[in-house]
């Protein structure tokens, strides 16, 4: 009596890494496979011959792969696009003194991890950041127009502009009614 075992059958696993930004060519795949007879080749289409493959932008990519006794088994995987940077702003106003530079300005991003902002006519002293990043906050910031750059890797750029508009400096005016007789308590402002 002669037993003929069936090898396991494939088991892929996919891993897959979305662009950064748009365009940006920085995503990436990798095949983990299992069962079937020894060692896998991976090939894929119009790429190389490997599990994994690193670069890659937006798309379905087809894959081959063939155990040692020649079984194949083979598929797609895709990478997205990333989302880019997206910026909040926030803007707290500060105290009423003419000239003064009182306002807080915080941008907080989302996407890459590896951002870096850059907050036109604001000296780089007066900025923190989160652990971390993602979050950049300017203080003594005085009134005026503020352009600003962020970006990612190479070429994953957002841009925009921050109005900063301190309230204007409290003036009153009053009159000022003296006592009538020496002794009066019954001044007026």
């Amino acid at each position: 009596l002669v037993l003929v075992e069936e090898p396991a059958a494939a088991e892929v696993e996919v891993t897959t890494t979305a662009e950064s930004c748009p365009g940006i060519e920085d995503g990436a795949l990798s095949l983990t496979l299992s069962g079937g007879t020894g060692d896998w080749m991976v090939e894929w289409e119009g790429g190389p011959m490997d599990p994994d493959w690193t670069g890659l932008g937006a798309g379905v990519y087809a894959w081959n792969a063939t155990d040692a006794a020649g079984c194949d088994t083979s598929g797609t995987a895709e990478v997205t696009a990333g989302q880019g940077l997206q910026a909040e702003t926030n803007i707290v106003l500060g105290a009423c003194d003419e000239g003064q530079s009182s306002g807080t300005v915080t941008l907080t991003l989302t996407g890459p991890s590896d951002a870096a902002v850059l907050l036109g006519g604001l000296p780089a002293d007066d900025v923190e950041t989160t652990e971390g990043g993602g979050v950049w906050t300017w203080f003594n910031v005085a009134s005026g127009s503020y352009g600003w750059t962020a970006s990612a890797g190479e070429g994953c750029v957002a841009e925009g502009n921050i109005e900063v508009e301190l309230p204007p400096v409290m003036q009153w005016a009053g009159l000022v009614t003296q006592p009538l007789c020496e002794g009066d308590s019954g001044a007026v402002v």
